[in-house]
């Protein structure tokens, strides 16, 4: 095993392999690509290595509508990407691995312990799981000092970094100017943490947006268009539930909750998912979730037109409130469990979600004294647990 303080083991990055080629695999080796590295892909489907370049066209052509490429480059960058069912060829001169294989744990553990293996000393391996933590899989490896998690968001340039108990803060760095050089924005977390940043806290959007339907008897797209207008965002909760895909959510509302509130949420939010599943319609996949694609409602002019009674204005007052109050939580949850600095998490929030203003900005504009008195109705909505309310307002006093 290298020294990682022999100043030849911190090496430049110049050769990336990615281990699975499914949406993330791919994504993120056509990023590469086009930011010059060398880049082979790995998968044990030969059908997957088939059709890469097909769904890397798909990305390329997000691209060339943003104005961020042109069609050359793409062309070239897509040409230049290799691929193999060999994994020892694909490590073989490997500088970094990304692991974008299933999300299951004894897979991945799996996969890494293979990589550990098969990879040169030098290679820092590094898994993009948006699910499993940094600890359920860096004891299988003995290379620990270049194990961590480079988490990417899809079309978005935020890139989380979770490093491990024996992670070296040389190989931080040295991935932290990776994601730079790819054009993106990295993200350092203090510790581990279910769903990073950006995700739990889109989590808490996600799950209050379809409370209001369960509890409140909310149109959806009432709830989208209060968002949209209220956030200027292009999308709406409803719209990220049809992108993210229905089964993904459905899937996290099957993982085991140990406390009775959070079970109850989920029993409630479960059959409202579940009457999507059955009739399969999983989002943007299927071409039908909550919305029609390709053409979905949201995307049309006229979405935001509509009923400017008082008793519209005001349930649109009360749903970007609520939605605000989840963000808040989110965040705040965030900073005082020290995952991230608090200028991380607004950061995370509007780099990843492409908004002005992060949820810190949010709690001023709407005033800490009465955020402080609304946490007791989240408890009661059974939104946040009564030990996390009480660490939220610990930590909101701390900053006063």
């Amino acid at each position: 095993m290298v020294n990682i303080n022999d100043d030849k083991a911190i090496m430049k990055i110049e050769n990336v392999c990615f281990v699975g080629a499914g949406t993330m695999g791919c994504y993120n080796a056509l990023v590469a690509s086009l930011s010059g590295y060398k880049v082979t892909v790995f998968d044990t489907n030969k059908e997957n290595l088939t059709l890469m370049a097909n769904r890397q066209q798909e990305f390329s052509e997000i691209f060339l509508a943003n104005g961020i490429y042109n069609p050359t480059m793409l062309e070239q960058a897509i040409a230049n990407i290799s691929s193999t069912t060999d994994l020892a060829k694909a490590v073989e001169n490997a500088d970094l691995v990304s692991e974008s294989v299933f999300e299951q744990l004894d897979i991945k553990r799996q996969v890494h312990q293979q990589l550990d293996q098969l990879c040169p000393a030098h290679t820092i391996l590094t898994t993009n799981s948006s699910g499993l933590l940094v600890s359920d899989i860096e004891d299988i490896v003995e290379r620990g000092e270049r194990f961590v998690a480079l988490h990417t968001h899809l079309l978005s340039p935020l890139v989380d970094i979770v490093k491990g108990p024996r992670t070296s803060v040389d190989i931080v760095s040295l991935l932290k100017n990776y994601v730079e050089s790819l054009g993106a924005v990295p993200l350092v977390l203090n510790k581990e943490n279910p769903g990073y940043v950006l995700n739990a806290m889109i989590a808490k959007l996600l799950s209050t947006a379809m409370l209001l339907v369960v509890d409140n008897n909310i149109d959806f797209e009432a709830i989208d268009k209060a968002w949209m207008q209220n956030a200027n965002s292009t999308m709406g909760p409803f719209g990220m539930l049809d992108m993210f895909g229905l089964d993904i959510t459905q899937y996290g509302l099957q993982i085991e909750e140990p406390n009775g509130r959070m079970k109850q949420v989920k029993a409630k939010l479960t059959p409202f998912i579940a009457d999507y599943i059955d009739k399969g319609l999983l989002g943007v996949k299927t071409g039908q979730g909550f919305y029609h694609y390709p053409n979905p409602a949201f995307k049309q002019q006229d979405f935001l037109l509509g009923d400017n009674s008082i008793a519209k204005n005001n349930e649109n007052a009360f749903i970007y409130q609520r939605l605000s109050f989840a963000i808040i939580i989110g965040a705040v949850l965030l900073a005082a469990n020290d995952i991230a600095e608090q200028e991380d998490v607004d950061k995370a929030w509007m780099v990843g979600m492409m908004l002005p203003k992060g949820p810190f900005v949010l709690l001023t504009e709407m005033g800490v004294e009465a955020f402080k008195e609304s946490l007791q109705l989240f408890v009661e909505f059974g939104s946040i647990l009564p030990g996390d309310a009480e660490k939220i307002e610990k930590h909101l006093h701390q900053l006063d």
